[in-house]
């Protein structure tokens, strides 16, 4: 490996979320030792800081290859002008990684030359058809099935690229044999998590809920877990998204609205996880699930759906998999939130060593 090294990370954006935090993490510590550049697509709205180490550049490219299905042509969305822009990009300089990161960004492989590698933070498309008795609806999953398979074996076999976790591995590794794979485990920044804090240790709320308001993270679960159990405390909801409206209604209708806290997007999230008892994550499907280690190095025990390889890692030790739900089960989960807020596990040293962001960097360092 060379001492030095020349790298750039082509991000869709920095609007929030974990793919965002963990490409921004990695790229901002790998700045201390090497020449970093952070090319975003849509600087639009920037939500996330980035350090001074590390050199920025607005594509700001085509709206149209930024918005609709993943699994389409996007090229010819890209104009001559952004395609110009992207190739002086890499041709000013002679970079020894290239690391593109996070949904659209992937469809400018083929564009580029040089040590590319494709990151991959989560289920990008589902290669199963979802039961259904409507013929209608059987022929149009039939066809989206096929039609995304093949966009993505023409997309990604071949290429290189990271998974976040095993799972993926192997739910698509049998549609890209001759891409060269390797399982990278996200890690978390502590300095940049605990900069931030606060030096109030007070505890708020009886639990909360981090992310994304949308379907594959299932707020609702979280929401229902927290009625169900005997908790008579408060719950944090952190996050913005579709399902605002509908979730407000939910609480209205279980009667916990005013035990309900919708604080929105926050730009330090860990100051309201240390200020809570327990972490609730109901995703149904997550790449790693950061908010995960993001709590058990803020010492805030987690109660999370066993919904991937990722979350299991991050839970994987005889104290804390006792977090562990199986996916889907309701009661379970409000039973388990309700255990562990009264009966704490120890979260110790050797269990946030475990989860730094050092052992990602080394493995980034290590890609050629």
């Amino acid at each position: 490996m060379k001492a030095y090294k020349n790298i750039l990370f082509i991000l869709d954006h920095l609007k929030g979320g974990g793919a965002e935090r963990i490409s921004l993490d990695v790229a901002n510590n790998l700045a201390q030792k090497h020449k970093v550049t952070i090319a975003l697509l849509d600087s639009s709205n920037i939500r996330m800081p980035i350090s001074n180490r590390v050199n920025q550049v607005h594509l700001d490219v085509n709206k149209k290859f930024m918005s609709g299905n993943l699994w389409r042509n996007k090229k010819n969305k890209l104009t001559i002008g952004d395609i110009n822009k992207i190739n002086n990009l890499v041709s000013e300089k002679e970079y020894d990684l290239i690391i593109l990161s996070h949904w659209y960004s992937l469809h400018l492989a083929s564009l580029l030359e040089g040590n590319i590698w494709i990151w991959i933070h989560g289920e990008i498309f589902n290669p199963h058809k979802s039961r259904t008795s409507n013929p209608f609806r059987w022929y149009k999953e039939k066809r989206r099935v096929f039609l995304e398979r093949k966009y993505f074996t023409k997309l990604l076999n071949g290429r290189n690229l990271i998974f976040v976790n095993n799972t993926l591995l192997e739910k698509y590794k049998p549609y890209i044999p001759q891409s060269n794979i390797k399982v990278i485990y996200n890690g978390i920044d502590e300095n940049r998590l605990k900069e931030n804090l606060d030096n109030q240790d007070k505890k708020i709320w009886d639990c909360i809920f981090v992310g994304r308001l949308s379907s594959e993270k299932q707020p609702e679960y979280a929401i229902q877990a927290f009625a169900a159990s005997t908790l008579t405390g408060r719950m944090a909801i952190i996050g913005d998204g579709s399902l605002l409206p509908s979730l407000k209604n939910l609480a209205c209708k279980l009667g916990i609205e005013n035990r309900l806290d919708f604080l929105g997007w926050q730009n330090n999230p860990a100051n309201f996880i240390k200020k809570s008892k327990v972490l609730i994550m109901s995703s149904k499907q997550e790449g790693f699930g950061l908010v995960i280690a993001e709590a058990i190095l803020l010492e805030t025990p987690v109660v999370a759906f066993n919904c991937s390889e990722g979350v299991f890692y991050q839970l994987n030790t005889p104290v804390l998999k006792e977090g562990l739900v199986p996916p889907q089960d309701l009661r379970a989960l409000a039973s388990k939130l309700e255990k562990i807020y009264h009966h704490p596990y120890e979260i110790k040293s050797v269990d946030k060593e475990r989860l730094s962001i050092k052992t990602t960097i080394e493995s980034f360092e290590n890609l050629g």
